[in-house]
């Protein structure tokens, strides 16, 4: 293992190397004059390079001397354009080439996560963070070998592992937290064997290579607090929970300073202030509590002075606007829908043309990638990945299914019925198909069809909450009795559905269901503010109130939820009003300007 570690290793550092030197023609082409910092940072890394090829190699670069602790890159950090993605693709390069793949992998994820950049920009940054992934896994294949040695507590066996695993990699976290363990453990500190650092050391280094590591003890002793809320943060950022989602983005940026991980504290806050315009500004007095841990008070100081003089220019080498072009009359995508699905298709797109991905892994990927572009209301993106898994698989009928609500969803009712019939002859529908068969008969109009399809949804799965609203709305749609039950089993499984199902029984009032929002500001909350305007603006057309579903109409297209069913029925149902009903023309004010009469 330690040879395949080491050829991984050579590869991984070549990849950043190479990265590093496609952009420094960039930093070379700015002039000196304005941005001094960017000058001497080209210079620092055209000697690097020099030392490459006297060498026929990657040098030995010293990722102290050359980031954390030079005056040259942080100056140079600041002269761009904050979230600029040069400077992350540089930031990770320079990481990757010193053999930091722990460090490489968190800023490139902090970027790929919440950068503004065009796709390309993030399907380099998901391309290098895949180098230091694939080595950091082969570091991990021993795991279960030292695991058992960890609970055996053959401290001596650990750190001989440990140490022959750093002399293929110096930077292997699992071999420095092993050596953290035993200088802990009963057995006295690994630096009392020969070639082992000091004692109390590999602590320390351990938080070099993997500043989020967790400093596992024995005896246990408390965590700082700071550090273990900067992880927990880690977790919703790592697992995809917090895409797009600036509030998160700040609050790991404060804890990682906190927790004296400057690299990545200064990483995420240059990303929150370019995150879009008017989201926040740069905060001198964050940037300097960094900074001058890393590059001295005094060095800090005078950076800090040029980042925020009043004729200050940055540079802007990549574009920071990622958002897909409108093609709903104006409505555009939830921001923080937007980014996850962006960030979505950067990765799945990386596997896709790298041809990595074979198989069924390739078949799955088509499909995710046309579901993404789906919901950013790309239906030519959307549908032609969705027939290129398709066309791998014929048999894949949940692919089909989608294929046909991305249809029925622009409006292709025809094709949509096609498939929808073709999907059905290969197999009964299930419950969440023949719920996707109802809602495109509701986008038509076609209330009567639509009840028996989700009467029969309900059935297939009683405790389907929106089988049942869906039914409930049809039914009203003809003139009918709702007939919706509260159901005490879905309390637990869906509270939110449970309570749309009270609401629509008269249980509860309009005042009640608000209340019960998310906290404002979410994505969740976002969500469901969508299924309960397109639920209001249906019981306004079920009274005939025009003016009522027109309004509420707007306001759920409004959020921006373009994932959800409820957003798609709503721009089907406003065209159909629309085209039967007319707006009444702009109101104009006292003074000339035109009012829209007709709130968003």
């Amino acid at each position: 293992m330690s040879k395949q570690t080491q050829t991984l290793l050579a590869m991984v550092r070549q990849t950043g190397w190479k990265e590093v030197r496609d952009l420094l023609p960039s930093l070379e082409g700015e002039p000196e004059e304005g941005f001094p910092g960017v000058a001497a940072l080209a210079d620092d890394l055209r000697v690097a390079a020099a030392e490459t090829e006297r060498n026929h190699g990657v040098p030995p670069l010293n990722i102290g001397e050359l980031v954390d602790h030079n005056p040259h890159f942080w100056r140079a950090y600041y002269e761009i354009a904050p979230g600029d993605p040069l400077m992350a693709l540089l930031h990770v390069g320079l990481l990757l080439a010193a053999g930091e793949a722990v460090r490489a992998d968190r800023v490139a994820t902090l970027a790929i996560t919440f950068g503004r950049m065009d796709l390309n920009y993030r399907q380099e940054l998901v391309r290098l963070d895949t180098h230091a992934q694939i080595l950091l896994q082969a570091a991990r294949s021993d795991a279960e070998a030292r695991e058992r040695l960890r609970r055996q507590r053959d401290f001596a066996a650990l750190a001989a592992k440990a140490r022959a695993a750093l002399t293929v990699w110096p930077q292997n976290p699992g071999a420095w937290s092993d050596l953290a363990l035993v200088e802990r453990s009963s057995a006295g500190p690994a630096g009392g064997v020969s070639g082992n650092p000091p004692a109390g050391q590999s602590r320390a280094r351990l938080r070099q290579v993997d500043p989020l590591a967790a400093l596992s003890s024995a005896p246990p002793v408390a965590e700082p607090e700071p550090l273990a809320e900067t992880r927990r943060l880690w977790i919703l950022i790592e697992d995809d929970k917090a895409t797009g989602d600036d509030q998160v983005l700040d609050r790991f940026a404060k804890a990682a300073q906190r927790a004296g991980c400057d690299e990545l504290a200064l990483a995420a806050h240059s990303l929150l202030a370019g995150w879009h315009p008017g989201s926040m500004p740069l905060d001198e007095n964050f940037i300097r509590a960094s900074l001058q841990r890393l590059v001295a008070p005094e060095t800090a100081a005078g950076i800090c002075d040029e980042v925020f003089a009043g004729d200050r220019r940055w540079l802007e080498f990549g574009p920071q606007a990622d958002s897909p072009p409108d093609s709903l009359e104006g409505f555009s995508v939830h921001p923080q829908l937007e980014q996850r699905l962006l960030v979505q298709i950067a990765a799945l797109s990386y596997w896709i043309e790298s041809g990595l991905a074979q198989g069924p892994d390739l078949v799955e990927n088509y499909a995710a990638r046309g579901e993404a572009w789906a919901q950013l209301r790309q239906k030519d993106e959307a549908v032609a990945d969705l027939r290129r898994s398709l066309k791998l698989d014929p048999g894949d009928n949940a692919v089909r299914y989608s294929l046909a609500v991305v249809l029925s969803d622009a409006g292709d009712f025809p094709q949509a019925d096609a498939v929808f019939a073709e999907a059905e002859k290969r197999a009964p529908r299930t419950a969440l198909e023949t719920q996707a068969w109802g809602n495109h008969l509701f986008k038509q109009g076609r209330f009567a069809e639509a009840e028996t399809a989700y009467t029969r949804a309900a059935r297939l799965d009683p405790k389907f909450a929106y089988a049942q609203i869906m039914r409930h709305l049809a039914r009203l749609r003809q003139g009918k009795p709702g007939g919706a039950r509260p159901d005490p089993r879905l309390e637990k499984t869906d509270p939110w559905g449970a309570g749309l199902l009270r609401f629509l029984a008269g249980r509860s009032d309009e005042k009640t269901l608000f209340s019960r929002l998310e906290p404002q500001g979410g994505l969740r909350y976002s969500e469901e503010e969508c299924e309960l305007y397109f639920v209001l603006a249906q019981l306004a057309l079920s009274r005939g109130d025009v003016a009522a579903a027109r309004r509420n109409l707007h306001s759920c297209l409004g959020t921006g939820i373009t994932s959800f069913v409820e957003y798609a029925m709503a721009w089907h149902e406003l065209r159909r009003l629309d085209a039967a009903n007319p707006p009444p023309p702009p109101r104009k004010s006292g003074n000339g300007d035109p009012e829209d009469a007709q709130p968003v």
